[in-house]
């Protein structure tokens, strides 16, 4: 008898799919050596963005120490560094997420970057001016940064602001401004806080925004959920933007997470398998807040010195055991299916499937070997194979003297849509299972990406929040997903913005017919950007459209509307009904309306 199964139906679709929302994060003790090393091993996650805390004014140990000196009456710039980084990032489709942290030179106090010269008296001018700077520079230079964050953990008053909560606010009042003038497209957010159990801080900083009609892109806080668990701080963070409609658009970015927030010494778990399961964990549970569109491991390289331990790969650029883990992730189809599991406190999965591959990462949450039965129905390949890689002791985690990379440990050839894998996963440890019909190269997904013009940003609306349906869009493969999860009545919503859009577009749709149309809409609408903003904007829909305004593009009514007809596949003829004066940028939205529950979404936009 097994200790435990799964029962795995890859024809059902079920749950928020496995979308990469996964990213990492970078303490600013890293040096730019390491990132010239190890470029290439974070292409191979798949990760959408890399946050990096810059630390300026910091010691030289800090990757943007330099970024700006000089005095308050002279101010020194050195791009150097933080632009490698960048330009390594863009180059490999990541996107850069820059903390701007913390005081540099020219206003702290006397070399300590987390307190502010008081003799400054023109400080938040002087502020303004490096970070307006700073954004245009990079755009100026053909830089993309994905996110810009005004400063890190400012309410650990002990350790990275040495201030009052009222000297944040002016960071980020002055800070977000400035940023948003020296680059027009810059995606803003904040507070970056450590707590997020403050609410009178919480409060007080998103009446400012409300008030003083600030940039928010995002809302952004931490975890090390051994000593921080995360709902208590969902709790505070939703009681507060239910205040302010405005911020329906406010994504929620969990931009430092770990289990543990002491991993400082060698022994640590962060360094061996036994972190996995406790990973995994996370993005299962992670996966079921739909608002937080963005997550970022702390962290992606452990820093340069002492026995700091909380990276995915070591100092000395070996990957651990928590890389493989991630990667595995990284490399499954977003299409989630059925996966049932006899005993959750034993045994957790995930499954997903599309016309290339299906997969299913099982892990081990216990301290013992556990026998596993996984039942395999309706594979969606007459004869596919089967390959087996492990994370364990002996697999992928070179920290406990295995192996360092995935290696295949089991193949056979399927022959039916049904089978059966029996074997036993050892204590705190993963399998990775992959079927597909050919021999095709496994972890290869970020080689998949689909092009389109040039991606600018995204958009959300959460008309609702700590709900189970979601809309999300991945921008390296140009893929919407909408779901409305048990929900009746909900608008989903989401869009990106493209500069250089082709004349003509295709939306390969799935998951949506008719009859689950039902009495709701589904509508895809383009905005068209001229000199002077936002002009025009085409409405292409099945069903009768809601009544809402649509709070991207010229966020007005349509001013051409079309019924479709076809929900497999809808042709979008851009360039016919753009303007005279059409730059060549749109934003692309997508909403579905009071669809039945339980839909599932896939809509793909392609170049034809």
């Amino acid at each position: 008898m097994p200790d435990a199964s799964l029962t795995v139906d890859f024809s059902v679709r079920s749950g928020v799919p496995l979308i990469k929302k996964f990213s990492v994060y970078n303490s600013g003790c890293t040096s730019l050596s390491h990132y010239e090393r190890d470029i290439a091993l974070l292409q191979e996650l798949d990760v959408a963005s890399l946050r990096v805390d810059l630390g300026m004014g910091g010691s030289s140990v800090m990757l943007g120490h330099k970024t700006v000196t000089g005095s308050a009456d002279h101010l020194i710039y050195d791009f150097d560094d933080i632009e490698r980084v960048a330009k390594l990032l863009n180059e490999k489709n990541v996107l850069p997420y820059y903390s701007w942290c913390y005081l540099p030179e020219p206003i702290n106090d006397n070399g300590d970057n987390r307190k502010l010269n008081k003799n400054v008296a023109h400080w938040q001018e002087i502020w303004s001016d490096i970070l307006e700077t700073s954004a245009r520079h990079f755009r100026a230079n053909n830089v993309q940064i994905g996110y810009h964050e005004v400063y890190n953990e400012p309410d650990l008053s002990n350790m990275f602001l040495l201030e009052n909560w009222n000297v944040y606010l002016d960071l980020y009042r002055y800070g977000s401004q400035a940023l948003l003038k020296g680059d027009p497209d810059a995606v803003i957010g904040g507070p970056a806080v450590a707590f997020a159990q403050n609410r009178s801080q919480i409060k007080q900083f998103l009446a400012m925004i409300d008030a003083e009609d600030l940039p928010l892109d995002f809302f952004s806080f931490h975890a090390y959920t051994s000593d921080s668990p995360i709902a208590g701080k969902l709790q505070v963070i939703y009681e507060a933007l239910e205040q302010y409609p405005k911020l329906k658009k406010t994504e929620l970015h969990l931009n430092e997470l770990n289990v543990f927030s002491d991993a400082y010494t060698q022994d640590s778990v962060c360094n061996f398998h036994a972190i996995c399961p406790s990973m995994l964990d996370l993005f299962d549970d992670l996966l079921n807040i739909t608002d937080i569109t963005m997550v970022n491991w702390t962290q992606f390289m452990d820093i340069d010195f002492n026995t700091h331990a909380f990276g995915l790969v070591n100092r000395d650029g070996r990957v651990k055991a928590s890389y493989n883990a991630l990667k595995c992730y990284s490399d499954m189809p977003e299409e989630r299916v059925s996966v049932t599991t006899s005993s959750r406190r034993i045994l957790r999965a995930f499954a997903s499937a599309d016309s290339n591959k299906a997969a299913v990462l099982a892990w081990n949450r216990q301290y013992d070997n556990q026998r596993i039965r996984i039942e395999l129905n309706n594979i969606p390949f007459d004869t596919c194979q089967l390959r087996l890689y492990r994370i364990d002791e002996k697999n992928a985690d070179a920290m406990s003297g295995g192996t360092q990379h995935l290696e295949v440990q089991e193949s056979v050839v399927i022959k039916s849509n049904q089978s059966v894998w029996e074997g036993t996963i050892p204590g705190r440890s993963v399998i990775y299972l992959i079927l597909s019909p050919s021999n095709a190269k496994d972890f290869t997904s970020y080689l998949d990406n689909y092009t389109i013009g040039h991606h600018v940003r995204n958009h959300y609306w959460f008309e609702k929040r700590q709900t189970d349906a979601y809309s999300w869009f991945d921008s390296r493969e140009n893929t919407f997903y909408l779901g409305t999860g048990s929900q009746t009545d909900v608008r989903l919503l989401c869009g990106t913005t493209l500069d250089q859009t082709p004349d003509w577009l295709c939306m390969h749709i799935s998951g949506l017919t008719d009859s689950e149309l039902n009495t709701g809409s589904f509508s895809i609408r383009i905005d068209y950007a001229s000199d002077y903003g936002y002009s025009k904007a085409l409405l292409l829909h099945a069903g009768e459209p809601s009544d809402y305004s649509f709070p991207f593009g010229t966020m007005k009514p349509a001013d051409i509307k079309q019924i479709v007809h076809d929900l497999s596949v809808i042709e979008i003829p851009v360039a016919k009904f753009a303007p005279n004066d059409w730059t060549g940028r749109t934003t692309i939205t997508v909403e579905a309306y009071q669809l039945m529950p339980n839909i599932h979404v896939t809509m793909k936009l392609r170049k034809e």
